[in-house]
């Protein structure tokens, strides 16, 4: 869909990292969070009414799903409508027959794209090399190098694949859905399982779901509606942890900073290591991080036509949420080989549990009155209020030092060194909102929005806000100069609206806050007290709505018999008074208060093309759809013209959160040009990156640092292809984005410094007889390691998504076995992608060191059933 993004950034069970962005970022923090722990640039999701999460709906409820992107359609729904708003039915069965449905798929899942290390022996060399291109020894004889190469003694000289060692898990997955509904025009209901395993290509990493879901709706009276929508899910997750750092992103980076000499495991048992460990003998272990995460959603109303056109609608709604996690890291002894003796120790063995509850209640009426006048005037009136509060429990405890590795419980550790901490927040929205729309003969129409918002999370004064929209729309495919042309529908469209959002602000960032802590000498011994933390932000009284003001106009046009579909977009976003933290004297005792203080825009175009048709006993569609966005930092209150973090700036007239660094103009190649070149450190040698001196002064600092580039796509596309011929189906999805780039850094931008590894693209190095080579000369040191425009790369990408092939049994079969529907097909994700990325990286995943766990491909194998 034009103006939507979404982006997995891996294909970790549980974990993918899933974003949706709807017309580009509307704060400046991509991963900022919210006073509800929410996406801050994330869209407004909806489940029957509902503030939810996309993640718990099962696609096989789904009746419908829309999205709400201009000002116009967005503003009624309040905070965080101004990022978009999803809108999703569930099924129900009024007016159907009784009918059972059964979804099924088993699926196999395997890495799209995996780092390639050098062997053993090549790893010598070139260990050798960066030696005497730092002016030292040589680390490896020749008769070592050779036995690494024909591994006649892999205890001392092994030629380990680590990451073949990492990659052992099944990839299984597979997903089961139930579903059972019917009724009439007066009772009606809605009943569904599933279940959904997956087994990661890691071993213990795991996802397993569970889901049910129940829609009632009854109309006891002529003039009353009621129902009720309810649905529970349960996710049960599990990923490997480590005795190093904690959690798992570190067995996957040592993984792959562990170079192929090191033994994995000795013929005697016991583990080999590197300077941090080894990451496989982590997961042998069963070190392993666990989460289950509960999510209950329930929704009563009543739909009562109080008048001819009059109705009101009450509802109340509550989202309860748990997250209930706990990580036993198990120690470990590291034994020499042969020997016996300990050597080197990891730990101790530390258990954390964090426990956080969220719960939110919404209640709302409405009111609408709709009446013809005429046949020529319909007129629209719909008032309501609407009350959401919610709060936020948070409890952790750790203890550490337990006497055994299979005594995990909290009172097996020793209360010595423990911690328990506990917390919790509240915030409640009050909303008054009302539109009004006309239509004239079904040709011209206008809507006009007004909502009044008031949020405790910001300031006395500061609270409520104004947010009113504007839409109309010229169907000129009704006018009689038209009707005679081969447009089947033509209609303009235009619209203005500002809504607001307060989710930059902490649920008491507006408020100065005060803890209760001991450590305080009173009659000569420690008291609790309460005081200010020096961590915690000073609380700001004049905080106040971040405002998102967007205009659209926009095209819709029918041609060929309604065959062909085109509809075109322009819009003017602007985000205002962003909610950030603002530097401040050095002398102030707190961290800096939160400010309104930035400004962002969000300007493009979108397009999307639709055609269909039929040829005999095929038919068929292709989708095509682009959007082109222009995003930058148009204000920013409390700093000069830029904030920089460091590798990544945002400056005013330059795309947010943009890469940052030195320009690369190639190596020096010649003492000449290493003697007369600007140089970072003075310390530079042949075959060094060298940079560009911006300013002319002889030198490379600071100064010299230009926008190197920025990780939001200028361009987005995606083409979908769908064909149906007699019993056989088959459906075809690509996606990809342009005009962005990646900066990978760390060990995969220094292959060989501090013992990290090198991979097989980076063995093409600057030699004096290989000066064109792709990457400077080999060396142990960080020479090379700042950030320059030599590690931004274009990330621009194509992706086949998917690709489904399907068959249904005749009817001529199924009526025989009083069947409705049997449908096999097979399927692939992720089977292609054309990219020019680093190796091991995806165009997907985000900047670093490479060390995610990698987007997989899946092949799936399912069958659809109707009774």
């Amino acid at each position: 869909m034009p103006g939507v993004s979404v982006v997995q950034e891996s294909g970790q069970p549980g974990a993918d990292g899933g974003t949706i962005r709807i017309r580009g970022l509307s704060s400046l923090d991509n991963n900022a969070k919210g006073p509800l722990d929410n996406d801050v640039n994330g869209p407004l999701v909806i489940v029957d009414g509902i503030p939810s999460s996309i993640d718990d709906v099962d696609v096989n409820d789904i009746e419908s799903m829309s999205v709400l992107k201009d000002a116009a359609s967005t503003s009624i729904y309040g905070t965080r409508g101004g990022n978009g708003v999803i809108l999703i039915t569930t099924k129900n069965g009024k007016g159907q027959k009784m009918q059972v449905s059964l979804n099924s798929y088993v699926a196999w899942q395997s890495p799209t794209n995996l780092p390639e290390f050098v062997s053993s022996a090549d790893y010598a060399k070139y260990k050798n090399i960066a030696a005497v291109n730092d002016g030292k020894e040589k680390l490896f004889t020749d008769e070592q190098i050779k036995k690494y190469a024909d591994g006649s003694d892999p205890d001392n000289y092994p030629n380990t694949d680590w990451v073949d060692l990492l990659y052992q898990g099944s990839g299984f997955q597979q997903s089961h859905h139930v579903a059972l509904k019917g009724g009439d025009e007066i009772n009606s209901f809605m009943l569904s399982v599933n279940y959904k395993s997956q087994e990661g290509i890691i071993d213990n990493t795991s996802n397993d779901k569970y889901g049910v879901r129940f829609n009632l709706n009854s109309k006891p009276y002529e003039r009353l509606e009621t129902g009720i929508n309810f649905s529970f899910n349960r996710a049960d997750f599990e990923e490997p942890s480590n005795p190093y750092t904690g959690g798992f992103y570190q067995v996957i980076r040592q993984t792959y900073k562990l170079n192929s000499t090191i033994t994995h495991k000795y013929s005697d048992g016991n583990y080999g290591y590197g300077s941090d460990g080894n990451p496989i003998a982590w997961i042998d272990q069963g070190s392993v991080g666990e989460r289950i995460r509960t999510r209950a959603l329930g929704k009563l109303y009543a739909n009562l036509n109080v008048a001819d056109n009059l109705y009101v609608r009450g509802e109340f709604a509550m989202n309860y949420f748990v997250n209930d996690e706990s990580c036993f890291t198990k120690d470990i002894q590291y034994y020499g080989f042969g020997t016996g003796d300990k050597v080197k120790y990891q730990g101790p063995n530390k258990l954390e549990d964090k426990y956080y509850r969220h719960t939110k209640y919404t209640s709302r009426v409405i009111v609408n009155y709709n009446k013809t006048i005429k046949e020529d005037h319909t007129i629209g009136l719909m008032a309501g209020i609407e009350r959401e509060d919610y709060r936020f429990d948070e409890n952790e405890m750790m203890r550490k030092g337990f006497p055994s590795n299979a005594l995990f419980e909290i009172n097996a550790g020793p209360e010595t060194g423990q911690t328990m901490e506990g917390w919790a927040k509240e915030t409640a929205l009050l909303s008054y909102f009302g539109r009004i729309n006309y239509s004239y003969k079904d040709k011209y129409l206008f809507e006009a929005n007004i909502r009044r918002d008031g949020s405790s999370s910001l300031a006395d004064g500061h609270r409520w806000g104004n947010f009113p929209s504007f839409s109309a729309a010229w169907r000129l495919s009704e006018e009689d100069f038209i009707k005679d042309t081969d447009f089947h529908n033509l209609k303009l469209r235009a619209s203005w609206g500002q809504s607001g959002n307060p989710s930059g602000a902490g649920a008491y960032s507006a408020y100065d806050r005060m803890f209760v802590k001991g450590g305080y000498p009173l009659g000569g011994s420690m008291v609790a007290g309460i005081g200010y933390k020096k961590d915690v932000e000073a609380g700001n009284p004049l905080l106040s709505w971040e405002t998102i003001t967007m205009w659209n106009i926009g095209v819709d046009a029918g041609l060929l018999d309604g065959k062909l579909n085109i509809t075109a977009d322009y819009f003017d976003k602007l985000t205002e008074d962003i909610i950030l933290e603002v530097p401040i004297s050095q002398t102030f005792g707190l961290k800096a208060p939160k400010q309104n203080s930035a400004s962002v825009s969000n300007k493009g175009l979108e397009l999307a093309i639709d055609y269909n048709n039929k040829i005999g006993d095929l038919s068929y569609n292709v989708g095509l759809n682009m959007t082109f966005i222009n995003q930058q930092v148009e204000k920013l209150d409390g700093y000069a013209t830029e904030r920089i973090d460091g590798s990544r700036i945002d400056r005013i007239g330059s795309a947010m959160n943009s890469y940052y660094g030195w320009k690369a103009i190639g190596y020096f190649d010649d003492a000449d040009e290493l003697a007369n070149s600007a140089k970072r450190t003075g310390s530079e040698k042949l075959g060094d990156l060298r940079f560009e001196d911006i300013n002319n002064d002889g030198k490379i600092d600071d100064d010299d640092k230009v926008i190197l580039g920025d990780a939001m796509p200028e361009i987005s596309f995606g083409m979908n292809l769908g064909l149906n011929y007699k019993d056989f189906d088959f459906m075809m999805v690509l996606q990809g984005a342009a005009n962005y780039e990646m900066n990978y850094r760390s060990e995969s931008a220094s292959p060989l410094y501090g013992g990290n590894n090198i991979q097989q693209y980076q063995t093409d190095f600057w030699t004096p007889d290989n000066k064109n080579a792709a990457n400077p000369r080999l060396s142990g040191g960080a020479t090379n390691l700042y950030n320059s425009s030599f590690f931004v790369h274009d990330a621009s990408y194509l992706r086949l998504k998917n690709i489904q092939l399907g068959y249904s049994l005749p009817k001529s079969i199924l009526e025989k076995w009083n069947v409705e529907k049997v449908r096999f097909y097979v399927s692939g994700q992720n089977l292609l992608t054309i990219a020019d990325v680093p190796e091991g990286f995806d165009p997907e995943m985000p900047s670093g060191n490479g060390a995610k766990y990698p987007q997989v491909k899946v092949y799936s194998f399912g069958v659809n059933v109707n009774f």
